[in-house]
Order: structure tokens, then sequence, then C-alpha cells
């Protein structure tokens, strides 16, 4: 007897749209309410992909009163907090500064910029109508980096599909031609992106990871790859073993990094400037408060005078150059810190931490009052 095939790709598609409902329904109000960052092991780093679903309900408001301003928190591990633990990161004390009118969320990222992870949230925001501060990190060559080189394009190719990014056409230009016509680097997750906005899968093996079995084997996680992701606490050295590793690179390394970041070439402004005008809309930039990383006087005081005396010019020039793109606040905050206030080469401590939250703060408010947030 001949059997018909209809059955097989009715169950089939029937049991896809389903599984493409649940995924596009579910999410975990464990992540959102236990949030402190997205450290190691539920992060790129340990083969888990967040997506733009998996931020919008953190930025949901976690209290009976909605705070009057959010401040959500971008860029690179400097930001993110990498040198400092979990409950003494420093957006803990940006938190405690400001006080209950404002709530800081934490998106940095280890190796991430402005625009490529932490900008969702604050654009979200803004679609929405809602009072938000977004906080950045540069460096004295970067703001924001090709998206073609970030380890997080694929959650920004989400967020575009499912309308959490701002309207920008030079940014819409490029998410939009990335499959067919863009850098190879990009077309991988530019398909996956268009798959996923219909089939949700990405929204549904990431909650069933994390809270029920993890799917994927990873050498950093090892033998525990197939628990939950939610079983992973944020495991960090303490402040004493942080201590006893600091400035353990070796210095004539980190001294020819910081020499060759003092002469780029010219073309490379040009570029820097065309990548952020294409990537960061204005409508963010207008709520941007850019911090710009400096690298620890450990490492400074041993230049010649003539060659910190260049580095230092090269914060300052990045200054202007983000006052110039339209950013609304650009500090140097770190120009008086100490090298106790470092980890290493740019990372923070707790007391750098402490002493960042501190300096910020009084920005904030004032941006939140000529912003019409606050009166």
């Amino acid at each position: 007897m001949k059997l018909s095939s209809v059955p097989y790709f009715l169950g089939f598609g029937l049991g896809l749209l389903i599984l493409s409902w649940v995924g596009g329904e579910v999410h975990s109000s464990r992540m959102a309410r236990e949030f402190v960052r997205f450290h190691q092991s539920i992060n790129v780093e340990a083969d888990n992909f967040p997506t733009a679903r998996q931020v919008r309900p953190i930025i949901a408001p976690s209290r009976q009163v909605t705070p009057k301003v959010f401040v959500i928190v971008g860029g690179s591990s400097v930001l993110h907090g990498s040198g400092q633990p979990a409950d003494l990161v420093w957006t803990r004390f940006l938190q405690e500064e400001l006080g209950p009118d404002y709530q800081v969320i934490n998106f940095a990222q280890r190796s991430g910029d402005a625009a490529d992870f932490g900008n969702i949230a604050a654009e979200l925001l803004l679609l929405q109508s809602r009072p938000v501060i977004f906080i950045a990190d540069a460096s004295i060559l970067y703001y924001a980096r090709p998206l073609q080189n970030s380890f997080y394009r694929h959650i920004i190719f989400d967020a575009w599909h499912r309308g959490y990014l701002l309207p920008w056409p030079p940014r819409d230009r490029l998410l939009s031609e990335a499959a067919w016509r863009g850098p190879k680097e990009l077309r991988a997750p530019a398909l996956g992106s268009i798959l996923d906005a219909a089939l949700n899968f990405n929204d549904l093996w990431n909650f069933i990871g994390y809270e029920f079995a993890n799917s994927n084997w990873n050498r950093f996680l090892n033998s525990t790859s197939f628990k939950p992701r939610s079983s992973f606490q944020e495991i960090s050295p303490t402040v004493e073993q942080f201590a006893s590793m600091r400035y353990s690179y070796d210095v004539d390394s980190i001294l020819q990094q910081i020499r060759a970041e003092t002469t780029p070439e010219d073309r490379h402004w040009d570029r820097m400037i065309q990548v952020t005008e294409q990537m960061v809309p204005p409508d963010l930039r207008a709520v941007t408060l850019a911090t710009i990383d400096l690298v620890s006087p450990y490492y400074l005081n041993r230049l010649a005078p003539t060659e910190r005396n260049a580095f230092m010019a090269r914060a300052y020039e990045q200054m202007q150059r983000l006052q110039k793109l339209g950013i609304n606040r650009v500090v140097m905050a770190a120009k008086d810190f100490t090298e106790d206030d470092y980890f290493d080469r740019v990372h923070l401590v707790v007391s750098g931490g402490q002493k960042l939250a501190t300096i910020l703060a009084p920005t904030i408010r004032q941006m939140a009052t000529e912003l019409k947030y606050l009166p």
C-alpha cells in the first residue's frame, strides 16, 4: 500500500508553527529578576548568544514604582566591570549614587562597543518614549567598530528585524543589504536573523537552555555544559584574588601597544567617524554620556614624557570628535585615577569603579534635568 506524504508534511508544518509560537512567547522572568550583567557563562564566550527578546524583559520596570529615568550602560569590558566581582561592580555604586528615581542596568560586554549590544536597550526605550540616558565608553581610537568585527553582530540583526532599533537610514541600509551584498562576516548572521524573525528558534532554545538544560558542549563550561544556564552563578575572583593578579602582563608588550595607539594612520580617523555616524543614530547620541578609557598610570608613567603627552593629546582629540558627532556629554572620568584604581592596562578594580560612579553621577543628574526627564 502506497503511503501518502501529506500527513508527514502537515505534521511537520504544524509542529514548526507551534514551536515558532512558543519561541515568540516564552522568556525567562528569572533572568530578568536576577540580572546583574551578562557574565561569561551566559554569553558568547560560552556559546550562548543572547537575543533581543532576552534584553526586553530586563528593561521592564523591576520595582513596584517605575523609575523616572533608565540609565543603560553599554560599551566594552571596562564598563562591564571586568576586574570587579559581581557584588561590587561599579554600576551597583552608580545605582546607590543616583537613588530610586533611576534604574541602572549594565549591558556592557566583554569585547563589546557602544553600538553592538547595550544600545539595543537604550534605543528600545527611546522608541517607547521612555526617559533614558545611555552610557558608553570609547578608547582613544574607537567608539563604534565595524559591525563585522563584533562578537555580538547577531543580536543587532535580531533587534533590527524585531523593530527594537531606532530608524536610521545609514545603518538600515547596511543591515538590509548584508545578507546579499554585505561583508562575508555579516552574511550568516543576517540570513539567520531573517529565519529567526519568523521561527523564533533562538529564543526558544535560549529559554530551554537557561531554564532546563543546555544543548551544546563548551570547553569553558566543560563537564557542566549541559546544565541549565540559570544554574551558573557568576564566578569571578574575589577582591583579594584580583589584587594578586594585577599588572601580570608583560610590561614591554603593553607599552608597545600604547605607542602604536598614539600613532595611527590619518585615514583611521575618517573611518572611525564614518562607522560611528553609520551605527549610532542621532537620537541615541543626544542622550549619550561617553567616557574616554585611559591607560593606567602604571604604564603611562613608564613612557617618555613626549609619548605620555602624545597619548593624552589623542584622548582629548577623541573627546572633541565625539562632541562634534553629537554625543551629549563626553568626559574623561579617569584622568585623575591612580595605578591602584586599575587591575590591568584599562580595567578598573573596585576602588576605580567607585570613583567612576561618583564622577558620572552628577553628569547623569544634569543630563536628566536638561533632557526634561526630571525637574
